[in-house]
């Protein structure tokens, strides 16, 4: 038997004696017996349909999901649409690039308060100041001592000047850097460039947020947003298309219809998760390079 084989025949064997020593097994494990049943091993058949070997076929496809790697993904992903939403909404516009930097003195432990009230005094400060709302993204590392410091990146108007923070009273925790940049092109590389220093929040204190960002137009949302949907649905949603997770699993389309997930979990293990493709939704023709709105029944990328 394949290794595929063994790893549900097992989930099986363990699930079945789950299920008899309850007596009455619980609407979850019946449904995974049944899932398992219907992939043709374990020794069980599910109503109506055939059991079929996976010595004389081939199994489903499977993927191990490292979480520290899918975390590290997401980060990448999350952080760099999010300021190249805001480098494409701002170019040609009149507004700079401001990179600060803030950093704990040693004895100051790390607060989520301060964050928030950091960013909530600048923010202030720069509606008065300009009447615009104040375009960031911010990533948190730790140095080599242990404590916690962050990166950010502003998009502010030229006429702007950001005082700093640690003289204005803004951080009174430490130490503060504030540069114009001198490309504001290369900006989310910069960010990105900190990202790689770490691939998950190891280092971090518990409730520290990796990165945060904020400024964005309605439609700079609806971008952040559709990055992070799955690619089956990506190809049948535009940018300006609100798609919701299904409770239970899938998702739920804008005209209400419910669309399984392609994937499901098979097993969980010490930092790992394995999935099978459980099912495979027919291509629509479209395959987006990035976020695109609807024009004609055709399909106009509007982010690379």
């Amino acid at each position: 038997m394949s290794d595929f084989g063994q790893l549900v025949t097992l989930n099986h064997a363990r699930l079945q004696a789950a299920a008899e020593i309850s007596g009455a097994p619980s609407r979850k494990v019946r449904t995974r017996l049944d899932r398992i049943a219907a992939l043709g091993v374990g020794g069980g058949e599910a109503a109506g349909l055939v059991t079929v070997s996976t010595t004389r076929c081939e199994p489903p496809e499977a993927l191990k999901v490292v979480h520290a790697e899918s975390r590290f993904t997401r980060l990448q992903k999350n952080v760099g649409i999010a300021g190249k939403v805001h480098q494409l909404e701002t170019q040609a516009r009149g507004y700079q690039v401001l990179f600060v930097t803030l950093t704990y003195r040693p004895g100051i432990d790390w607060d989520p308060a301060h964050m928030t009230s950091y960013v909530d005094r600048v923010r202030n400060h720069y509606r008065w100041a300009t009447g615009d709302k104040l375009r960031y993204v911010w990533v948190a590392e730790t140095q080599e001592r242990g404590a916690v410091h962050y990166h950010i990146i502003f998009w502010v108007k030229k006429s702007y000047f950001m005082p700093k923070a640690d003289k204005r009273g803004w951080w009174p925790h430490g130490s503060t850097k504030t540069e114009v940049a001198r490309l504001s092109g290369g900006s989310v590389v910069y960010l990105m460039s900190y990202i790689k220093k770490h691939s998950s929040k190891e280092g971090l204190p518990n409730g520290c947020r990796v990165y945060g960002c904020g400024g964005h137009s309605d439609s700079g949302r609806a971008l952040r947003r559709w990055v992070n949907y799955p690619a089956f649905v990506q190809a049948r949603a535009s940018a300006s298309c609100r798609w919701h997770r299904a409770v239970g699993g899938g998702w739920t389309a804008p005209d209400g219809s419910h669309w399984p997930a392609e994937w499901a979990v098979s097993a969980i293990g010490q930092g790992y998760t394995r999935v099978l493709r459980v099912r495979t939704y027919p291509p629509t023709g479209i395959q987006p390079s990035g976020p695109f709105s609807w024009f004609k029944n055709s399909a106009s990328v509007a982010v690379a």
